[in-house]
């Protein structure tokens, strides 16, 4: 299922050193590995659930997507409702989210994400 709920400004991110993946979601983070002909989701539903108020009945989506620089699974994706969910084996196993919301204030939103290069070993 691909997500229902799209934000005014949905993210989509190119798969660092493989142009034909992609990343793109509502609610659910959505991945293509052929250049977007087809599809599949990679997590459950990332927001908190979804607004009851029909004028927002956009809320709860994804608005950041970083897929780590190098080749490892590691992929973060923020939402408007501010939670933070992270996967290190490419959404495999459905990933986690932060155990806590990364904004407090209600309408506070997680807007950017960055996936930091690997550290060099010493």
């Amino acid at each position: 299922m691909i997500s229902e709920r799209k934000n005014w400004f949905t993210p989509i991110e190119f798969g660092p050193g493989n142009p034909a993946t992609i990343y793109t979601g509502g609610e659910l983070l959505n991945r293509s590995d052929d250049h977007g002909r087809t599809w599949r989701v990679i997590s459950p539903d990332l927001s908190t659930g979804r607004e009851t108020n029909p004028l927002f009945r956009n809320f709860g989506t994804l608005t950041t997507i970083a897929p780590a620089p190098a080749a490892t699974g590691t992929i973060y994706a923020g939402t408007d409702d501010g939670n933070l969910w992270y996967t290190h084996d490419g959404g495999a196993r459905g990933g986690r989210r932060s155990p806590t919301p990364t904004c407090r204030r209600r309408g506070s939103r997680a807007s950017r994400s960055t996936a930091a290069p690997p550290r060099p070993r010493t």
